[in-house]
C-alpha cells in the first residue's frame, strides 16, 4: 500500500469512518464497526445526522474504484498528476480522492486536518505543484474574496457538496480558477455528473455531463433516479443506540433530488440539471443537514416555543437560525449551548431571535416567511 494511502483498497478489511469531532452520545455509548452488519471490503460513511441519530451508507471498495476510474477518465488524469486534498476523509468527497490516486499511483498531499485559509491553500498548491483538487463552494467563496490569481499548476478543480452560485463561478474563473462543478452523492461514491474540461475553454456556466459509470433518469419527470455499479450496498440508521439496516438490491435508486435529464445535442451522453431536494435538508459548507432532525433535538431541550430554520449565507450556503418566544429569553442561552453540544459542528445555531409570539397557520404550522419578515431577515 502506498504511503499516501490510509485505505488498503485491495483488502477485504472493512471500515467505519466518522467525523472525529462528532460529539459523544448522551448515553455514553457510541457507534462502532462491530455495531454494523459485516460486509467484506466495505466502507461505512455517514451522510447526515446528529449525536443521537445517523444515516450511514455501506460502500464497497469496488464501487469506490469504479467511480474513481470514471472520474479519472473524465479529466484525463495521469500518474503525473498531484492531488491536493483539503476535504475531510470521513466524507465521500475527500475519501474518493484517494481511490482516484490509487488507480494511477498518483501522489496525494493531504491538508484536510490543517486549518482552512485561502492564503494557505495558495501556498500548499505552489509548494507541492498540485494539479488537481476538490473544493466546496464555501472554499471557493474564500478564494474569490482573497482575490489572488489561481496557481498556474492547477489544471482542474472539482466543486461539489452544494450548488455553486453562478456569479461565484464566474468570479472564480476570472481569477483563473479552473472550476468543474459537480453533482454527486454519498450513495454513489461521489460524482454522478460533472462539467467537462472543454467547458474551461468558455466563459459560460457549464452543463454537468453524466459520467460513464452511471445512468440517470427523472422518475415521473421530477425525482432523479440513479443506476450504477458504484451505488451503495446498504443503508443503516443508528438511533437510540439501535441499528436498523436496509439492503439495496434494486437496479434504480430513487433520490430525494429533483431535476432534469437531457440528451446532448450532436454527441453521446446526457446532462443532469439538478433542481434541489424535496426534503427538509440543506447543505452547509458542503455537509448535508436535516432540519427535521435538528428540530426534534431542540424540542427535547426547549419544548415547542421555538422555530428553527436555515437562512441563506453567502459563504457557508446556509446558517442555522432559531427564533424563541419572548417568554423563553431567560433559558434560551442554556438551551442553545446544550443543543450546540450534541449536534454536528456545521449544524450549530449561529443566531437567535425573540418574538412576542410565533406566527402560525390555521393548522398550527409556523409561517417561516412571516417569521423572517418579523425579525428582519
Amino acid at each position: 500500500m502506498s504511503k499516501d494511502q490510509f485505505i488498503d483498497w485491495g483488502s477485504d478489511l472493512s471500515h467505519l469512518i466518522l467525523n472525529p469531532k462528532r460529539p459523544k452520545s448522551s448515553s455514553g455509548r457510541d457507534l462502532n464497526i462491530s455495531s454494523l452488519p459485516h460486509r467484506a471490503a466495505h466502507i461505512w460513511l455517514a451522510s447526515s445526522g446528529s449525536t443521537e441519530s445517523l444515516t450511514l451508507y455501506a460502500l464497497s471498495k469496488a464501487a469506490f474504484l469504479i467511480s474513481a476510474e470514471a472520474v479519472n477518465a473524465h479529466i484525463n488524469a495521469t500518474k503525473k498528476d498531484i492531488w491536493l486534498n483539503v476535504l475531510p476523509t470521513f466524507h465521500v468527497s475527500g475519501l474518493s480522492i484517494y481511490a482516484r490516486a490509487f488507480l494511477l499511483n498518483t501522489r496525494v498531499v493531504d491538508r484536510a486536518n490543517d486549518i482552512w485559509r485561502a492564503e494557505s491553500f495558495h501556498k500548499w498548491v505552489k509548494d507541492e505543484k498540485a494539479t488537481l483538487t476538490s473544493l466546496v463552494p464555501t472554499q471557493v467563496h474564500d478564494l474569490v474574496k482573497l482575490g489572488t490569481p489561481a496557481p498556474k499548476s492547477l489544471r482542474a478543480i472539482f466543486v461539489g457538496g452544494a450548488k455553486l452560485d453562478d456569479d461565484l463561478y464566474l468570479n472564480a474563473r476570472s481569477l483563473g480558477f479552473r472550476l468543474l462543478p459537480t453533482y454527486g452523492m454519498t450513495e454513489c461514491c461521489s460524482q454522478i455528473a460533472t462539467a467537462t474540461l472543454e467547458s474551461l475553454n468558455k466563459d459560460d456556466i457549464p452543463s454537468l455531463k453524466m459520467l460513464s459509470h452511471v445512468d440517470v433518469k427523472a422518475m415521473n419527470g421530477e425525482y432523479l433516479a440513479i443506476s450504477s455499479p458504484a451505488l451503495f450496498t446498504a443503508q443503516a440508521k443508528w438511533q437510540n443506540d439501535q441499528v436498523s439496516v436496509l439492503w439495496w438490491p434494486c437496479e434504480w435508486y430513487v433520490t430525494a433530488d429533483l431535476g432534469e435529464v437531457q440528451k446532448l445535442e450532436g454527441e453521446k451522453g446526457k446532462i443532469i440539471i439538478p433542481h434541489g431536494r424535496d426534503r427538509d435538508e440543506v447543505k452547509i459548507s458542503g455537509e448535508l443537514v436535516n432540519l427535521t432532525e435538528l428540530r426534534v433535538q431542540l424540542a427535547k431541550i426547549a419544548g415547542t416555543q421555538f422555530a428553527l430554520f436555515a437562512q441563506p449565507d453567502a459563504r457557508r450556503g446556509f446558517e442555522i437560525i432559531v427564533a424563541f418566544t419572548a417568554s423563553a429569553c431567560v433559558q434560551a442561552s442554556e438551551w442553545i449551548n446544550e443543543f450546540n453540544r450534541i449536534v454536528l459542528p456545521v449544524a450549530k445555531i449561529r443566531a437567535a431571535y425573540f418574538v412576542d409570539e410565533l406566527p402560525v397557520s390555521e393548522l398550527g404550522k409556523i409561517r417561516i416567511g412571516d417569521l423572517k419578515s418579523k425579525i428582519g431577515l
